[in-house]
């Protein structure tokens, strides 16, 4: 009797487990961010960040991104929003990148950082995507690039990229941000 028991419990956490439309399935959360500055002289730069739906930032972003270049990044806070500051001189590159399994089903895409900061509009407003972004110094290029990608289970995913690149004006830009999205 208690082999069957204890035959019914595995199978019933199996089921749970690995069932394809199971609440307690794997599910993979990953993030890659990378923002490419190109000036010769000295430049500020604020530009957007990893946010949430509801467009609250990601804190672990300034906190471990990978700086290459001579560039230090802080986050600031402007009329636009969150933002990630970065001060330097010629060019540079910052990236971050993240990524993890979880078995909740409670999780959705409004807990996920699958949006950017200081956009016009999310991600719903397909049509017409701008980023805003300050500039501060001559000759200053930017290429922005995040890819969100969300796969939960066998039952679908989402894959979310934003990109924009431009040269920049000083003061406040707005730049058109292609958006790719893909949901399986």
């Amino acid at each position: 009797m208690a082999a069957v028991a204890s035959f019914v419990a595995i199978s019933v956490v199996l089921a749970l487990l690995y069932w394809p439309t199971s609440p307690f399935r794997e599910r993979y959360v990953s993030y890659d961010y990378s923002v490419t500055i190109d000036s010769s002289d000295a430049f500020v730069v604020i530009c957007p960040q990893p946010a949430d739906y509801y467009g609250v930032v990601c804190p672990d972003v300034i906190a471990s991104v990978l700086v290459q270049g001579d560039v230090s990044v802080s986050a600031v806070t402007t009329p636009y929003g969150e933002g990630m500051e970065v001060e330097g001189t010629g060019p540079a590159v910052i990236t971050w990148t993240y990524s993890y399994t979880y078995r909740w089903s409670t999780q959705s895409y409004v807990d996920h950082y699958s949006n950017l900061s200081m956009l016009r509009s999310g991600y719903y407003d397909v049509g017409g995507l701008d980023a805003l972004v300050f500039s501060e110094g001559p000759d200053v290029s930017l290429g922005l690039s995040y890819q969100y990608d969300h796969t939960y289970g066998a039952v679908g995913a989402d894959f979310l990229k934003y990109e924009a690149s431009s040269g920049l004006v000083a003061g406040w830009n707005s730049l058109q941000v292609d958006l790719d999205w893909m949901v399986a």
